[in-house]
């Protein structure tokens, strides 16, 4: 599995390039904040990966934190809206509670190997579509839930995600047709998340559900992509290891 180190120290040095080039002759403030969001952003993959990899029950606790925190964040924005409405908070808090539940379910059940291919997943997605989408983006997505998502940066992430799904399969022993079909079901739930937590914040007309991780929007705004595919994958997990 040592195949992840050289996915995420490639794939790092390529944003690194990217940014490189995007913010060449930006003012000093814009190119600070992403920088701050790549620093950050380099720590999280990094300290998740450790965690599945060499935590054990470490990486169960630290999902447990992110849902907790996550939770908090969606009570405190809720809260902070003066128009707040209780059937949108009690539908979203159902919906977040089944997602919480399939993520905990799957770190807890789910075997280093899988957990870790999801992570690897989520973040090859989260990343190449940003990337993507800075490069490339000219068509929007969902411009009322999420002005920033173009279909540019969605086709980006979605074939980086299958490309590394495919070069995982020397670790995960999974065959051709079920990488390419679990990698595309996770990248569409990690869409579905991130879709699912802006729309949220669009209700409650926030940009940001907290400053607890600089340069990002609060736990929510930088996990919603793994709560969702970590759900996904709980029923996956049953199917096939019964």
């Amino acid at each position: 599995m040592s195949t992840v180190f050289l996915i995420t120290a490639a794939y790092f040095l390529l944003g690194m390039i990217i940014i490189l080039s995007l913010t060449r002759g930006s003012q000093p403030g814009r190119a600070g904040e992403q920088w701050k969001k790549y620093g950050m952003y380099l720590l999280i993959v990094h300290l998740m990966i450790f965690a599945i990899l060499y935590g054990g029950p470490l990486f169960v606790l630290l999902s447990a934190m992110i849902v907790l925190g996550a939770a908090y964040e969606l009570l405190r924005v809720w809260q902070k809206d003066k128009a707040r409405s209780r059937k949108v908070l009690h539908a979203s808090l159902v919906l977040f509670a089944l997602m919480a539940a399939g993520l905990m379910t799957s770190a807890w059940t789910g075997s280093t190997v899988e957990m870790l291919f999801v992570y690897v997943i989520v973040f090859t997605f989260d990343g190449f579509s940003q990337l993507s989408g800075q490069l490339f983006g000219k068509r929007k997505l969902a411009p009322a839930i999420s002005p920033g998502k173009t279909v540019e940066g969605l086709a980006g992430g979605f074939s980086v995600s299958l490309l590394t799904a495919f070069i995982c399969r020397s670790w995960t022993g999974f065959s051709v047709a079920e990488t390419l079909v679990y990698a595309a079901l996770l990248a569409c739930s990690a869409l579905a998340g991130d879709l699912l937590a802006s729309y949220y914040k669009r209700l409650h007309k926030v940009k940001d559900y907290s400053g607890l991780i600089p340069g990002h929007g609060g736990l929510l705004d930088r996990f919603d992509s793994f709560l969702a595919a970590g759900a996904a994958w709980c029923p996956v997990h049953f199917i096939v290891y019964g």
